[in-house]
């Protein structure tokens, strides 16, 4: 009996030992993926300051290094493209985004990027592309993106498109239990959107639970709105202006600046645009007026259209 207790002693012993030798690399490496994530995540932030301070071949290095410990870090991609974006590399900073896309979708910067290397590239069905996946993490971001939207379609001749793009997200004017789920969302990607601290995932925890309640009473909901809409929608119904002003259809293109207005009144390029529709409804004091709104708020029309509206205001008197 005590020699089967020395056996059975020694078998636990033997897998004690076994367990040791797996776990301790295991817990070994863990730790080293923990360190060397730091790491990376250090040589990003100090990269980023070198570029700031335009030290770009000091910050391209340290990238380099950080991408050789893990090449798919979609931080150290995104900086590594602003940094040759700076440079003057348009395609080497364009190839560095569509990586860091790749890596990690849901990262609102890398969108934004692409939106605007593709527009400048005049690659204008990829730039809307980029807005919409932009538009999809950020459900928020209506400005940025449904005007560069529209913009490309403009380029593109496609009047009708770019009106459509407008008219949709100026209907995302939403009810404001909408826009806080929308604003949570795009909150919660974008701290998915890169390494997060201690602190930033009990936030994200807390703003996970937040999509859950229908009772949204604890925000400051009327000066959200207010905000939003006077940043966002009222931009896109001055845009919107713009587009119609192009296809004559001037009736609308006043409502919609008024609509503008009545959410931001100190918007002087809505007051422009409904100057040039009201001048071509024949109401030329009305848009004489307008123009000298808009140039008290430093938006300055051409001196041709001042010139016009103001023969025109001369002759109906």
């Amino acid at each position: 009996m005590k020699g089967r207790n020395i056996y059975v002693g020694a078998g636990l012993l033997v897998l004690g030992l076994v367990a040791v030798a797996v776990g301790l690399p295991a817990v070994m490496h863990w730790g080293h993926e923990d360190l060397s994530a730091r790491r990376v995540s250090d040589k990003v932030s100090e990269a980023r300051t070198r570029r700031r301070t335009g030290d770009y071949e000091v910050a391209l290095r340290m990238l380099e290094a950080a991408l050789r410990m893990h090449p798919d870090y979609a931080a150290a991609l995104f900086e590594k493209g602003n940094v040759l974006g700076e440079m003057g590399d348009g395609q080497g900073a364009r190839a560095c985004y569509e990586r860091a896309a790749e890596s990690n979708p849901h990262d609102l910067r890398v969108w934004a990027a692409l939106r605007e290397t593709y527009f400048a590239a005049g690659e204008y069905d990829k730039t809307i592309r980029a807005a919409r996946k932009a538009l999809e993490v950020a459900p928020n971001q209506l400005v940025p993106n449904y005007t560069r939207i529209a913009q490309a379609h403009l380029t593109m001749g496609e009047t009708e498109e770019a009106a459509a793009a407008l008219r949709e997200g100026v209907a995302r004017d939403c009810d404001f239990p909408t826009y806080c789920q929308r604003f949570l969302i795009a909150e919660k990607n974008r701290l998915l959107s890169r390494e997060a601290t201690d602190e930033e995932h009990a936030r994200l925890e807390r703003l996970s639970a937040e999509l859950t309640k229908t009772d949204l009473a604890q925000f400051d909901g009327e000066s959200v709105l207010r905000t939003f809409r006077r940043e966002h929608v009222s931009r896109l119904h001055g845009d919107l202006a713009a587009v119609l002003l192009a296809q004559g259809e001037f009736k609308e293109a006043v409502t919609h600046c008024d609509q503008a207005l009545a959410l931001d009144p100190y918007y002087g390029a809505a007051y422009l645009h409904r100057a040039s529709a009201r001048h071509k409804l024949g109401q030329h004091t009305d848009a004489l007026q307008d123009l000298e709104r808009a140039a008290r708020l430093g938006v300055q029309p051409s001196p041709e259209t001042v010139q016009a509206i103001r023969n025109a205001t001369a002759g109906h008197r």
